[in-house]
């Protein structure tokens, strides 16, 4: 993607957090953009990227044009939680974020008078370790919340997303402790997706599933993961 303007739009990060060539950096699934760089974060063999929750340890994407999204935005990860008060799964600040509140997801965007909107689950929690797909959706109307691929909540928003020119931070906020977390994947869009909920799949063997011309493998060991068709 360019990134000569603020406004953007399309796939722009795609992360399939099941290794990495350099323990340091996060790779990208698609080829543009920036990778995410990795302090005191543990690969795991199950295919996932842990956070402890000790302080100073976090995934940081440096701000860009990029991801300075002021309009249509679709955020997805699978994770698993290992402590509530506020996980952090994508986070920048005064702009966009998904995180959990107590036991409950939530997704968040700020407005140009700095004013956060946010769409809480409703009544579906999120269970301590146990695996999870949220996706987080603003259409220019609303705001859409997804776990596991149910649409969860929605509330009438139509405000946009205000610029921000903080990094994106995943695990925690720099140095501030955060909660213990096992990534598995994580994608950000500057646009709504055709389907929301085929962010979600079971781990049930192999079975493609198509988001945006991208296709989504089953596995016996984490919900999906993300794979660039050629």
């Amino acid at each position: 993607m360019g990134s000569a303007s603020a406004v953007q739009s399309g796939f722009l990060y795609g992360f399939d957090f099941n290794d990495s060539d350099t323990p340091t950096i996060a790779e990208k699934l698609n080829t543009s953009n920036s990778d995410m760089a990795v302090v005191g974060g543990n690969w795991s063999e199950s295919g996932s990227l842990y956070f402890n929750g000790t302080n100073g340890v976090y995934g940081q994407i440096p701000n860009s044009a990029v991801n300075q999204i002021t309009g249509n935005l679709t955020i997805s990860a699978t994770f698993n939680p290992e402590g509530y008060n506020s996980p952090v799964i994508i986070r920048k600040s005064n702009s966009y974020s998904l995180q959990l509140y107590s036991n409950l997801a939530r997704f968040s965007v700020w407005n140009s008078s700095n004013v956060e909107h946010y769409v809480t689950a409703s009544s579906t929690f999120v269970d301590l370790y146990e695996t999870h797909t949220i996706t987080g959706e603003y259409n220019g109307t609303h705001l859409n919340l997804w776990i596991d691929g149910i649409l969860d909540n929605s509330i009438e928003y139509s405000d946009g997303v205000k610029v921000s020119t903080n990094s994106l931070w995943s695990g925690a906020l720099s140095s501030v402790t955060g909660k213990k977390t096992r990534m598995y994947d994580l994608y950000i869009y500057g646009k709504t997706v055709d389907d929301p909920s085929s962010f979600y799949t079971e781990a049930t063997g192999e079975m493609p599933v198509e988001v945006d011309g991208y296709a989504r493998l089953r596995t016996d060991f984490m919900r999906h993961r993300l794979r660039e068709e050629s």
